[in-house]
């Protein structure tokens, strides 16, 4: 069960993590198993939600109003981040909140609806929501 905290991050995670954890309260939602308290990530979280503990996974709209209940605000306020196309764009979508595909690998996208964004990793999340130069340097 260790292998499941054996976790490889893309290269700009951590820097990107940094950045963002400074400007937004982030929580991880996730359907793994894995307990981001034993991830080096784990600082720049203020929670996270999964579906293990949780008793649903995503897609279901619960688990993403918990993940809002955990930031302390409304859906309607939150951005979802992820990478799969049902799970986590429809999913987020279909709760409330906004959502982010992060289409690392350039595939093509599989449904009808589109998300609100596609980017191609974390740092064009930085960039999609604007924030200074100077902050992304330090």
């Amino acid at each position: 069960m260790d292998l499941r905290h054996d976790v490889e991050l893309f290269p700009e995670v951590l820097s990107a993590l940094k950045i963002l954890a400074e400007q937004f309260k982030l929580v991880a939602l996730s359907n793994g198993n894995a307990d981001l308290r034993r991830l080096e990530i784990k600082s720049y979280f203020t929670g996270q939600v999964s579906a293990g503990e949780f008793g649903v996974r995503k897609p279901d709209r619960s688990i993403f109003h918990k993940a809002c209940e955990v930031l302390g605000t409304n859906p309607e306020s939150v951005l979802h981040v992820g990478d799969h196309p049902t799970e986590d764009v429809m999913g987020a979508e279909q709760a409330g909140l906004k959502s982010v595909w992060v289409n690392r690998f350039g595939r093509d996208w599989p449904l009808k609806d589109k998300p609100s964004a596609e980017l191609h990793d974390l740092n064009g999340l930085i960039e999609l929501l604007g924030i200074e130069e100077s902050r992304r340097s330090n």
